[in-house]
């Protein structure tokens, strides 16, 4: 299995590819937001804009305790830099565009 670290502050967090429940949240967060069609990290930075540290206190695990305290912390302490890095690196390890249209091909069998 895939996963990235990172050091934000003085904790590491780690990414690993995404979980069914992790999804469903990330789900919860995203809707009523267009996300554009061709997913880039900008793109996606720019789509959901202020739920960008929930987004990432959902798919980052680290030794904060709590998604709100998370989403402070990492408010407080991650870099712009080490927020493209993540989102490129979920990218990276989420194909999801794909999944999408591989989903929908079966659908339509």
């Amino acid at each position: 299995v895939s996963q990235s670290r990172y050091i934000v502050g003085d904790i590491e967090f780690k990414q690993k590819p995404i979980s069914l429940g992790k999804l469903r949240k990330l789900l919860e967060i995203f809707q009523g937001i267009k996300v554009p069609k061709e997913l880039s990290s900008m793109g996606l930075i720019c789509a959901i804009g202020s739920k960008l540290n929930e987004m990432f206190a959902i798919i980052l695990e680290g030794k904060v305790k709590g998604q709100e305290n998370t989403c402070v912390f990492l408010d407080e302490n991650m870099s712009y830099a080490q927020s493209i890095e993540v989102i490129e690196d979920f990218l990276s390890i989420n194909p999801i565009s794909g999944t999408i249209e591989k989903f929908a091909k079966v659908l339509t069998k």
